[in-house]
């Protein structure tokens, strides 16, 4: 019993490291799709916010995505309850991204859960055990 915990330990700390170093590949892989996002240099900001501007809001996106795993990334964006504004959309555009780019990142270093499978003669009308 020891080694399975000492194994099991050792594989949940391991994990939790990697987690820390996705946190920041994520923000960092996220900024730098920015300008690519949505054709950010293609004219569609309004006169309160320009290209720069949008890439910044993508960028701030980009850092708020853990927030948004509790929230959403329009919650997270927009500070208050109104209509999101043109600006804020970039930001919820870079959130959204982060946190696509977290999943795929974390199903890939979590990997497939195997199967489950059926206990011996855990089977009756009305339950199973796996």
């Amino acid at each position: 019993m020891p080694a399975i915990f000492v194994v099991l330990f050792c594989f949940v700390t391991k994990t939790l490291a990697s987690l820390d170093h996705l946190d920041s590949t994520v923000e960092f892989q996220c900024a730098q799709h920015c300008p690519m996002q949505n054709r950010t240099d293609i004219g569609h900001y309004d006169y309160a916010c320009d290209y720069k501007c949008n890439i910044a809001q993508c960028a701030k996106g980009c850092k708020l995505w853990r927030k948004a795993l509790s929230l959403t990334c329009q919650d997270a964006c927009n500070s208050t309850a109104e209509r999101p504004t043109t600006k804020e959309l970039y930001c919820v555009m870079g959130c959204n991204d982060a946190i696509t780019k977290y999943f795929t990142q974390l199903r890939v270093l979590l990997g497939l859960p195997p199967a489950p499978a059926l206990l011996a003669d855990s089977l009756s009308a009305t339950s199973l055990k796996l």
